[in-house]
């Protein structure tokens, strides 16, 4: 069960999948929940913001993933 933004909680079920960014291969723990009710699932600090510098360019629908 984790918090979400209005302090109730909800079931994520964690899975350790091997992704690929670019020539990097890393194994990182990925949450998914049918009560996010948001059709995509959730990627979090560890494992990708603690390795990768991220941009979100929202007004070209890019986002960008540089090596630290």
């Amino acid at each position: 069960m984790i918090i979400v933004g209005d302090g109730s909680f909800i079931p994520v079920y964690f899975h350790e999948i091997p992704i690929k960014i670019d020539r990097w291969e890393v194994t990182v723990p990925l949450g998914f929940s049918e009560r996010l009710g948001v059709g995509f699932n959730l990627l979090g600090r560890k494992g990708i913001f603690d390795q990768f510098q991220v941009c979100f360019n929202d007004h070209i629908r890019k986002v960008t993933f540089q090596k630290i």
